[in-house]
């Protein structure tokens, strides 16, 4: 069975948190990452089993390149495959 991975992030603008939200699809992520205000962000994909990567960002690209590395199939196929023992 597939896993499906969930992505948080997290914008802040002059120290305040201005979203803070979860998605399990990546378009819905860099639409909301386009509609607010931010200067930094953080994100957090999580695969399952405990496993996950995150990363701090300033600029929009950044964002996307990184959701785009964090989501790459070989990456979640990796995980896909683990198992708890």
């Amino acid at each position: 069975m597939k896993k499906r991975i969930s992505t948080t992030i997290k914008l802040y603008k002059k120290g305040k948190t201005v979203l803070d939200t979860t998605f399990m699809i990546n378009a819905r992520v860099i639409a909301s990452a386009q509609r607010a205000s931010w200067e930094n962000g953080y994100i957090k994909v999580r695969y399952g089993h405990g496993y996950y990567n995150q990363a701090d960002f300033t600029t929009l690209d950044e964002l996307k390149t990184l959701l785009s590395v964090f989501t790459e199939k070989v990456l979640i196929d990796h995980f896909d495959k683990k198992e708890i023992k």
